[in-house]
């Protein structure tokens, strides 16, 4: 069961919005994970980093956080649309009849398109998630709960479409945080100010960040787009090995051979593969440091970058160099193609590469005391969360 919380509670009826919003911290107790579709404004939204900072309250779930930068979604789109029509251009150009020279023209205009219509638009896209990702931890570091987003506050408490007024979402928070982070005796500066430290506390930043380099790239999606962009073109291959070596090799080839030269081609399919996935990768790092990079703009770096984009392709060369320079049946080409996969899984290895361009001005913050946790309530647990609200599985925080 997924809870997701701009769907499941209603926006038209003030009086069930209401008990939506009071049962927020039920749904989260309840949740086994937290997805959070992440966008530079998530920790400006008072609602948000509430969710968040709630479902962090159990330590056991602290490693059940999953960050999903929305512009993710936008970023694959456009490499899968930009590898399609990379393979095809590879495949039309290493696949062209020497009777049909004009197919390796049309292989060079599809290269040409990538490069002038949809890689500056992915280079652009990824430039701005780094450098959202980059600026993650000061956003952070000067996070006050007083000063952020309300969408009630923000229309001055009226109903934009009937003209009513409508209640204040930030009261009912603060009203929240009073009973769980509050005294008795305590002012509201006192447990305002504790929320505050524990949204800047370094603990919540690494949690966030290393949430976001976990699931920047899914590899199961990056193994969608690659398979995408393949997959159509293995027919061509299958139809080659099964129809043989030919006359010329077939008298050269015997026994072993034949099964070295069926290889050679399989493995020529699938280095593709490998070299879409060393490509995003180093796209990837590319647009680390052109996030930090202020000499140009970044729509002018995005086309800058289109080249270096391409060289990365160039990556199939080795495979294809040797295979075209040594014997059918030689096993010289394992040689590159290993190199590739064992660079593909040095990459995959987690890393914490996604860090800020430089060393960020860290002020101690003054961290109030612990207070004390409030006694529980008639129809709450011991965590002063509404015993009624059901459990969900997964639950998605916009």
């Amino acid at each position: 069961m997924v809870f997701m919380d701009k769907l499941c509670i209603p926006q038209e009826d003030e009086a069930l919005k209401e008990r939506g919003i009071l049962s927020l911290p039920g749904f989260l107790h309840r949740s086994e994970e937290l997805t959070i579709l992440w966008s530079e404004r998530y920790f400006t939204r008072l609602w948000c980093t509430c969710e968040l900072i709630t479902f962090l309250r159990d330590p056991k779930k602290r490693q059940r956080v999953q960050v999903v930068p929305v512009k993710l979604c936008l970023l694959l789109f456009l490499m899968s649309i930009s590898w399609q029509f990379l393979a095809a251009g590879y495949y039309v150009a290493y696949r062209v009849d020497a009777s049909a020279p004009g197919t390796s023209v049309a292989a060079r205009a599809l290269f040409q398109s990538v490069a002038l219509f949809v890689l500056p638009l992915q280079n652009y896209v990824g430039l701005c998630l780094m450098a959202e990702i980059q600026d993650l931890p000061k956003q952070l570091q000067s996070f006050s709960i007083r000063a952020a987003e309300c969408g009630c506050c923000t229309s001055s408490h009226v109903n934009p479409k009937t003209g009513a007024s409508i209640p204040c979402d930030r009261k009912l928070v603060f009203e929240a945080l009073e009973r769980w982070y509050g005294r008795v005796g305590a002012t509201e500066e006192e447990y305002l100010a504790y929320f505050d430290s524990l949204v800047q506390q370094q603990e919540l930043t690494g949690r966030v960040l290393s949430g976001i380099q976990g699931s920047l790239l899914p590899f199961k999606y990056v193994l969608y787009m690659v398979t995408s962009a393949n997959l159509p073109f293995v027919s061509d291959y299958m139809s080659k090995i099964a129809a043989g070596p030919g006359e010329r090799l077939a008298e050269h080839l015997v026994g072993f051979d034949i099964m070295i030269w069926s290889m050679r081609i399989f493995f020529d399919w699938l280095n593709f593969f490998l070299v879409i996935l060393l490509a995003v990768q180093l796209s990837m790092l590319v647009w680390k440091g052109g996030a930090c990079w202020r000499y140009f703009s970044r729509r002018c770096l995005a086309f800058l970058l289109v080249p270096p984009t391409l060289a990365f392709a160039m990556t199939w060369e080795p495979y294809r160099s040797t295979m075209s320079r040594t014997p059918s049946n030689s096993l010289l080409p394992l040689i590159p193609f290993t190199a590739l996969l064992f660079i593909n899984l040095v990459f995959f290895v987690p890393l914490k590469w996604v860090t800020s361009c430089s060393r960020l001005e860290t002020h101690p913050h003054k961290t109030p005391a612990r207070l004390a946790m409030p006694a529980e309530h008639e129809g709450e647990d011991s965590h002063g969360v509404p015993v009624e609200a059901a459990s969900s599985r997964d639950l998605i925080s916009l």
